[in-house]
């Protein structure tokens, strides 16, 4: 339980990190 809460945890900071870094190219 604790691993794929982990896991999920892992995937949204994957995916808030790629949306941050999205903006700061389209917004430098």
């Amino acid at each position: 339980m604790l691993h794929n809460q982990l896991s999920g945890v892992s995937n949204c900071d994957h995916w808030l990190l790629s949306f941050l870094l999205s903006t700061y190219v389209r917004h430098p």
